[in-house]
């Protein structure tokens, strides 16, 4: 009598460095636990931000939602971000 193997998800999708590229990242819907994202207009407003940014700002995400970034961070900090998006 033959067995019967079973194989979960896992097993049937092989994730290494040939198929990395694949990864559906942007469909997770989800921040790393250790993370938080901000998202900036090109205005320098806040459009986008996770649920878990007050134990980053302070601020829950509905008083996040539309400042300025110069609202949020000291000067030298806004200043080196924006040096780094030029």
């Amino acid at each position: 009598m033959a067995e019967s193997k079973t194989t979960s998800p896992a097993d049937r999708h092989q994730v290494d460095l040939t198929n990395c590229d694949r990864e559906p990242i942007h469909q997770l819907g989800r921040i790393q636990s250790f993370a938080w994202l901000l998202a900036f207009t090109r205005d320098w407003s806040v459009c986008r931000v996770s649920a878990n940014i007050a134990s980053l700002l302070g601020h829950e995400p509905d008083a996040v939602l539309g400042a300025q970034i110069t609202e949020l961070f000291l000067a030298e900090a806004v200043h080196a971000i924006r040096g780094q998006c030029a």
